[in-house]
């Protein structure tokens, strides 16, 4: 996993890594108290940050994971003086609140005076299923609760990222056609996520940062054949 950082004095004091389906959605998979994932991606983000970052050792603070939605939260280990509270909590929304293959993870720290929270959602999927990710959304936004009560609202600094999964509504031609023209303004027009961004009160107050690249790869449902920038590989191969 390449991260747009290099070494130099320029590199930020923390870092927030989110991971979401770190493992096969299967039901067996789900119901499983199974850390490794984990650990693994613990590991093998902590041995990339050594190598990129040698005089400027990164300390792993806090790590959330629930089923499949992990959040990773390092800090410059001559930073860590300044980060205090860290905490992290995490809130299921799956089959009602009831299975973690969809939810959301969150950590949350002060850094000098000023709070943070990250969190990391992994929201409901399908073409129709507007409301639905934006109910798993309040869900966490409401059910997360860290020491002393804190929600993710009561913080100065607030991030969220994750596999949102919000489309794009318009035919799946229509879409590709204009993938390979590079027309990124007629792409966001009819964005799900943009649309809810205005239409949402509960979503007010969070910005998206711009787009600047165009969508990468799409599978052909039922087949191997992968749709890139222009064209088409089958089996990996173009």
């Amino acid at each position: 996993m390449p991260l747009e950082i290099d070494g130099s004095d320029e590199m930020p004091d923390i870092l927030m890594i989110g991971f979401q389906e770190v493992i096969e959605l299967t039901a067996t998979n789900i119901l499983k108290n199974d850390t490794s994932p984990s650990k693994y991606w613990q590991k093998m983000i902590q041995k990339h940050l050594d190598n990129i970052s040698p005089a400027n050792k990164y300390v792993l603070l806090r790590a959330e994971f629930m089923s499949s939605v992990l959040l990773l939260f390092y800090a410059k280990s001559d930073k860590i003086s300044k980060v205090t509270q860290v905490e992290g909590k995490s809130k299921k929304t799956g089959l009602g609140g009831m299975a973690a293959n969809k939810g959301s993870v969150a950590i949350r720290f002060n850094y000098g005076s000023s709070s943070f929270c990250f969190f990391n959602s992994h929201l409901a999927a399908g073409v129709t299923n507007i409301d639905e990710r934006y109910n798993d959304f309040v869900t966490s936004w409401n059910g997360v609760r860290f020491s002393g009560n804190k929600l993710i609202k009561h913080h100065d600094n607030i991030v969220w990222l994750g596999d949102l999964n919000y489309r794009i509504s318009k035919p799946n031609d229509e879409v590709r056609s204009l993938i390979d023209m590079g027309n990124m303004d007629a792409l966001l027009e009819y964005d799900q996520l943009s649309y809810e961004l205005k239409r949402r009160q509960g979503l007010k107050g969070f910005k998206e940062l711009p787009i600047n690249f165009i969508p990468t790869y799409k599978f052909d449902k039922g087949t191997n054949v992968v749709w890139y920038l222009q064209g088409s590989c089958e089996n990996g191969r173009c």
